[in-house]
């Protein structure tokens, strides 16, 4: 909990303009970042000195390491990829998605079927004919892509996100 709450501290209100193609950039900030570069880092730490405390018996070690790898350093390695990795443009045309865990795609604003938010995942979920985006809390930016929402798509179908826009829209940035 301590932790989610400096993540969220470090948030910015504001996306970051891409100077090229002008959209608005979600991005996960440097505190996620951060905890993530330190989580994996700790992890393989902790794996290094498992190994030299068990070092005589070599299936006690091969058990370790494993179970190490598999147990605290992927979960900490999929944060670096996906914190670093995922990226979000928002334009007066639509909301862009970029990820290595699925397709690339474009959403324009009229072919956005459904928002929702869900308060379990913290994130919103954008239904489309083009495919699922899911943006999270600790996203930077999302009181822009909660304006550019407002401005551009029909309210009934933000409905089951409509709280979570309204207070995201309000955020001066």
């Amino acid at each position: 909990m301590i932790i989610e709450a400096l993540i969220l501290s470090k948030r910015k209100k504001s996306a970051r303009k891409s100077e090229s193609t002008g959209e608005l950039l979600l991005d996960y900030n440097r505190g996620l970042k951060g905890f993530a570069v330190f989580g994996t880092g700790f992890f393989i730490f902790i794996l290094a000195i498992n190994a030299m405390a068990n070092w005589p018996s070599l299936t006690a070690t091969v058990v370790m390491v494993v179970a190490t790898i598999v147990a605290l350093g992927l979960p900490a390695l999929f944060l670096l990829i996906e914190s670093s990795c995922v990226e979000y443009g928002v334009s007066r045309y639509g909301i862009r998605k970029k990820s290595p865990w699925s397709r690339d795609f474009f959403c324009p604003w009229s072919s956005i079927e459904s928002i929702v938010f869900s308060v379990s995942s913290q994130w919103f979920v954008i239904k489309s004919r083009e495919g699922k985006i899911r943006l999270h809390m600790y996203l930077s930016g999302l009181g822009d892509f909660a304006r550019a929402v407002m401005e551009n798509v029909p309210p009934e179908r933000w409905v089951g996100a409509e709280s979570q826009i309204n207070m995201m829209g309000s955020y001066i940035g």
